[in-house]
């Protein structure tokens, strides 16, 4: 029993450590309540949509971000723990920004606003 445990507590470890750089999904990842914002100082770099915040920071983490003049993203999520909208701010103004659509949980669609 105590070596199940164990390798509960190993498995569990692991996720949490590999975070963006492992194979699991974006609502593995991050999963939030139903809205928004969330804010993030930066996401993983690969090519999976949507996008992976990662570093969450409170509003007012944002704040002193924007009075130095450091970007920030924000995400919007659905009741399903997806994410919906996804934004990057740099000097107070939107960088660029993408919206998610899903069918039965499956990302269906990605249109670039910005």
């Amino acid at each position: 029993m105590a070596i199940l445990v164990f390798v509960i507590l190993a498995i569990i470890v692991v996720k949490f450590t590999l975070g963006p750089f492992s194979s699991l999904s974006s609502e593995e990842l991050v999963t939030h309540k139903p809205g928004g914002p969330y804010y993030y100082q930066s996401y993983a770099n690969d090519a999976r949509k949507p996008f992976q915040p990662i570093d969450e920071l409170t509003k007012q983490q944002v704040e002193e971000l924007k009075e130095r003049g450091y970007a920030y993203y924000e995400a919007y999520y659905n009741k399903d723990g997806h994410i919906t909208k996804f934004i990057k701010y740099y000097n107070d103004q939107i960088m660029f920004q993408e919206e998610y659509t899903y069918d039965d949980g499956e990302l269906k669609d990605v249109v670039m606003i910005r």
